[in-house]
């Protein structure tokens, strides 16, 4: 009787232990359980064992696929304190891949990384070209996922944005997702304020969330009204200098709706709230204590390169 028992219970034990590396590596159940095997149940040595397997497969199979195209992926971001902020591109070559649960995790994990191996240094916003170069454990990640997916991976660049010393960062991704990993997130759309406020609670946290999501959806080009029309001003100089006979011959009144046009659809504090548009978000901002310093909004179209905050 008692060694059914003990039986019955080493046996459910086993079980556990295989749905843990099962869930922690994503492997299938007979890889698992051999792998279990080798070690004699352990599961911290067995997922030790599999990382090592997979660090090598993977880098061969990096070196096999290194010329395949990759169009797709996603960006992972990961928050740091509420003011430091890690933004990194992740390239695959199929949609499908992209949207797996492997590749999500394998995006936030790298971006947490990348963001780990940096101290806040107040005020600065800095590409690097090779996230490799700078984290050993995102390319872990990489030759990690890779040999799980059997996909060329690779990452597109980074992002390292430092809020000035009083100041601190809201992020929001879409699709909107729950799949948080630790402080970090992935989306193919990005919306990053800079914000200063006077009073913390879950209320500003959450406005300020609306505020990236706000970003993302109407995609501003600036923070003030004078700043969108310099830009616009500066993007017509050669048609202007072109057409200069018939420049002079423009209404002041459409001149007018131009700006109120610009105003409008480019500089973010004069922008309708997407969520109450009764009122701007200048005035969402002023009823709420809320100052915005500067703000982001990228894509997995971005150049990384050449990103500059708004």
């Amino acid at each position: 009787m008692i060694y059914h028992i003990v039986r019955r219970f080493a046996s459910s034990q086993t079980k556990s232990v295989l749905m843990a590396l099962r869930r922690s590596t994503g492997l299938p159940f007979g890889v698992c359980k051999k792998v279990l095997d080798e070690v004699g149940g352990n599961l911290e040595k067995a997922e030790e064992l599999i990382a090592v397997r997979a660090r090598s497969e993977g880098e061969l199979k990096s070196r096999a696929l290194i010329s395949r195209k990759v169009s797709y992926g996603l960006l992972g971001i990961s928050l740091r304190n509420d003011r430091s902020l890690g933004i990194i591109k992740a390239l695959c070559e199929t949609d499908f891949v992209a949207k797996t649960p492997e590749f999500r995790k394998f995006v936030c994990k790298s971006a947490e990384a990348f963001i780990s191996g940096h101290e806040y240094e107040s005020d600065t916003f800095t590409y690097f070209s090779d996230i490799e170069s700078v984290s050993e454990e995102a390319k872990t990640f990489r030759y990690e996922t890779l040999s799980l997916l059997g996909e060329n991976i690779k990452f597109g660049g980074g992002i390292i944005f430092n809020a000035q010393s009083n100041a601190q960062l809201a992020v929001s991704t879409h699709p909107k997702n729950n799949e948080k990993f630790n402080n970090s997130l992935w989306g193919n759309f990005l919306g990053v304020v800079e914000y200063q406020c006077t009073a913390k609670s879950n209320a500003i946290e959450l406005i300020a969330q609306d505020l990236c999501s706000h970003v993302i959806v109407n995609s501003p080009t600036s923070l003030h009204r004078k700043e969108a029309l310099q830009e616009s001003s500066d993007e017509l100089t050669e048609d202007s200098q072109q057409n200069e006979s018939s420049q002079e011959n423009v209404d002041e009144d459409e001149d007018d709706e131009d700006e109120i046009f610009i105003e409008s659809s480019s500089s973010l504090l004069d922008q309708k709230s997407t969520r109450n548009p009764s009122q701007t978000i200048r005035e969402l901002c002023e009823n709420s204590g809320i100052e915005i310093k500067r703000f982001l909004r990228m894509d997995m179209s971005s150049d990384f390169n050449t990103t500059k905050l708004c």
